[in-house]
């Protein structure tokens, strides 16, 4: 699940307010748990309507890339000094060693943040392999594990507070070319690649 609090600052900022989640439709599946803003002066909270989302996909010129699907929201009431919050659900429907489990998270854009946490929870004893780039002294990063009937998880958190932007400059290179970041993924060797289909290819 990914949840995520943005404050629109300016009207430049009021593209925020469209939310947009892409997954692969041939192994995951993905929807908002909810969307919503909050209203500066008066606190008025405003939903997403279920019936406002289009789901369609992101390349549909090429029809050999129809698995990589776009499912967006418009939140109503995006003003200046609102609040705008959103909880992302994403399920994995097919284990696929092509497509292991595997995220990045980029923990300083053109937008101020008053805190970004990334948190990754595996079964106990799952090998993590961890890419940490230009993280810095701030950034809090801590490892928890727990005890359960199903034999525990692992909890990865990364934290970091107060988080300045970046200045939009045209001909910068993109961000992650160049900004903190952390990148993820469950172990998944060419050899159990070979294995999974070992069997169509005979």
């Amino acid at each position: 699940r990914v949840h995520q609090v943005l404050r629109i600052l300016k009207e430049k900022g009021m593209d925020r307010s469209n939310l947009e989640l892409r997954y692969l439709a041939s192994r995951q599946q993905a929807r908002f748990l909810m969307a919503r803003s909050i209203h500066p002066g008066t606190g008025r909270i405003a939903y997403a309507d279920t019936y406002t989302m289009k789901d369609g996909a992101v390349y549909s010129q090429y029809a050999r890339y129809d698995r990589m699907r776009s499912l967006s929201v418009p939140v109503p009431e995006g003003v200046p000094g609102s609040a705008v919050e959103s909880l992302i659900e994403y399920r994995t429907s097919a284990h696929d060693p092509r497509y292991p489990f595997a995220g990045r998270m980029i923990f300083r854009t053109e937008v101020p943040r008053q805190k970004v946490r990334l948190s990754v929870r595996v079964p106990a004893g799952t090998r993590l392999i961890l890419q940490e780039l230009r993280l810095p002294v701030t950034l809090k990063k801590t490892q928890e594990k727990t005890a359960g009937k199903d034999g525990g998880t692992d909890l990865y958190t990364w934290e970091d507070r107060k988080v300045m932007p970046y200045y939009d400059a045209p001909r910068d290179p993109p961000l992650v070319r160049y900004a903190p970041s952390v990148r993820f993924v469950v172990n998944s060797g060419w050899d159990r690649i070979v294995a999974s289909l070992s069997g169509e290819v005979e």
